[in-house]
């Protein structure tokens, strides 16, 4: 079975826990890319535009993942090292 990108892309999405934040962070990063009609990005501007919309994220709802308002996700965990 050949699967086309819009697949891919599904799968990403949609598997899995749906209230991940780091998927729908890596949706709004791949289409703002494809936005700008970038047919390639480099892993240092995907990093880089990735954690910008995880911070505005976490900025504008602090609501943590799962649904369970104590725990950190990893990339909170990462972010504040302090706080583990």
């Amino acid at each position: 079975m050949e699967f086309t990108n819009e697949d891919l892309f599904k799968g990403i999405v949609l598997f899995g826990l749906n209230a991940a934040t780091y998927k729908m962070c890596l949706a709004q990063t791949l289409l703002d890319a494809a936005k700008r009609q970038s047919n390639t990005i480099s892993w240092n501007d995907l990093a880089s535009d990735y954690f910008d919309i995880y911070q505005k994220r976490l900025a504008t709802d602090s609501m943590p993942q799962q649904g369970n308002p104590t725990r950190l996700t990893k990339m909170e965990r990462i972010e504040s090292p302090l706080i583990c």
